[in-house]
């Protein structure tokens, strides 16, 4: 059925992402969402629309998390190498998306072309699949370059001693000195 192929599906994604991941706290549960939320999206919009499941849909689920959790490792993966070598939440985000943000893009593109040839099929549950997988590769192209990196710097900013929040508010022009509570430096110049 398709939600035993969806639920064994997630499993292997969530426990390979787990160990893979597992040095960098908050990017294996990251990576899981970014591979997985688009894919339930799918799933509740073919629920909301009325889309039946059938033969030719049945897999669609198992199949969109193994495509999409391709490009998200690559992602994460860019990402850690960057955190390793001790840049910054958004430098590392940065370098991540610069290295493979493209790749990910033309091969996302490519997967969803290559599904929407389905559409001109003679069999209309294969147009159903076609259509269903290429909408599915959008969203899992969305969930990597959009969901993932705001997932990632909104724990970065959740765990961000509090000085340094307000910090990116402000112009570089008023800060100088430390607050000695933390490693920012928070002395307001009499202008402000």
């Amino acid at each position: 059925t398709q939600w035993k192929s969806f639920f064994s599906a997630f499993a292997m994604v969530a426990i390979t992402l787990i160990v893979l991941f597992r040095r960098f706290g908050a990017l294996a549960p990251c990576s899981i969402v970014a591979s997985t939320l688009p894919v339930v999206a799918l799933l509740g919009l073919m629920g909301w629309v009325g889309i039946g499941v059938d033969p030719a849909n049945t897999m669609v689920g198992a199949i969109l998390i193994g495509i999409g959790v391709d490009d998200t490792i690559h992602l994460s993966l860019r990402y850690a190498d960057a955190r390793r070598l001790g840049l910054d939440t958004w430098e590392s985000l940065d370098r991540a998306l610069q290295t493979a943000g493209e790749p990910v893009l033309v091969s996302s593109g490519v997967l969803a072309l290559g599904f929407s040839v389905m559409l001109f099929s003679q069999w209309g549950g294969l147009v159903g699949f076609g259509l269903l997988a290429s909408l599915g590769v959008g969203l899992l192209l969305a969930g990597n370059l959009l969901l993932l990196p705001a997932a990632l710097l909104v724990l970065a900013r959740a765990r961000a001693p509090r000085c340094c929040a307000r910090r990116a508010h402000c112009s570089a022009a008023h800060w100088s000195g430390s607050c000695g509570s933390c490693c920012c430096p928070t002395r307001v110049s009499s202008a402000r």
